[in-house]
């Protein structure tokens, strides 16, 4: 068995954002665009990758967004997982010279207790459910292990289906190229997760959870992508670094980066678009610094899976 790793290093930004915590990168194949969040400073940016980095544009937000995605419903608007529940923002257009952004369903949380929650991380299961992992927010309160995910059906102001209790930071929920695999990290634990999928079991979907990955040494597992051979590209925040790990637990790659709080990589293509937070400690590490916040893109001669789009079928 070759136990050789690739080793990829990406020296400068692709795009000189400054975002407090980056988040959430998603890209839509049809126009070209990338879009990320900024979950502290509550923004949403986009642009066209055939036009570069001059291209960005942002939307200051009310509440924040921790996720979002595409949906089947219409063009021209999109789905994200925010501080209080789903949300749809629609896009600014010839008819609405501004982007709407409009609340579909509030998180089933006691009123008394929903500001001390907000959206994390999320992902569609190949069935078109909207899964968005819920935690504390770290602005009011210290993460617990009061984390959980939500799945939501094609009607959001339906009840969502609850799962997983007991997490502190869930991050990346993706699935394997036949929807088999559900992939899971709860960040403080440094675990990468698996669990067996069953797409036609809507009451019990996930089971046999396990370790596919822990990781040793600095940093713990943020959000992550899947490519069409299975592998999943992990972001290891605090650590600098993307790893490739194997449908079996195996780093197969890395990608280092000059700024060490690495959140989340996305495909475009055989690009992999890498979103950064804030460096929270400058002063000893300046060159992280330097480039903390900051959007990364690397060539890494794979396709990034298809994202599933969300089935959602109500206004």
């Amino acid at each position: 068995m070759d136990t050789t790793i690739v080793l990829y290093r990406v020296e400068k930004p692709y795009i000189d954002t400054e975002c407090s915590l980056g988040e959430g990168p998603y890209f839509r194949d049809e126009d070209q665009t990338l879009r990320f969040v900024d979950i502290i400073k509550r923004k949403i940016y986009w642009l066209d990758i055939r036009k570069g980095p001059s291209s960005l544009h942002s939307h200051q937000l009310d509440i924040s967004a921790g996720c979002t995605t595409d949906s089947t419903m219409d063009k021209g608007s999109f789905i994200f997982g925010g501080k209080y529940g789903m949300y749809r923002f629609t896009e600014a257009s010839d008819n609405s010279p501004h982007p709407v952004v409009t609340e579909l369903a509030k998180y089933p949380i006691p009123d008394d207790l929903r500001q001390n929650f907000r959206a994390n991380d999320g992902g569609v299961d190949p069935a078109g459910h909207y899964w968005i992992a819920v935690m504390n927010d770290d602005s009011v309160k210290e993460p617990t292990n009061e984390a959980f995910v939500l799945r939501y059906g094609p009607d959001p102001v339906r009840p969502p289906r609850r799962f997983l209790d007991g997490l502190t930071i869930p991050n990346g929920i993706a699935w394997s190229p036949d929807g088999s695999i559900m992939y899971l990290c709860d960040s403080p634990s440094k675990n990468l997760y698996a669990f067996d999928f069953d797409v036609n079991n809507i009451d019990h979907p996930i089971s046999n959870q396990r370790v596919l990955f822990h990781l040793e040494g600095d940093g713990v597992p943020d959000g992550h992508a899947v490519d069409v051979e299975g592998c999943i590209w992990q972001a290891i925040y605090g650590g600098g670094k993307v790893l490739r790990i194997s449908p079996e637990g195996r780093v197969l790659t890395e990608i280092h980066l000059p700024t060490r709080c690495v959140t989340c990589p996305t495909f475009a293509g055989t690009d992999l678009y890498i979103t950064t937070a804030e460096e929270g400690n400058p002063k000893t590490y300046p060159e992280s610094a330097r480039f903390g916040g900051r959007v990364f893109r690397c060539h890494v001669g794979v396709e990034g899976l298809k994202l599933h789009r969300y089935n959602h079928k109500t206004s």
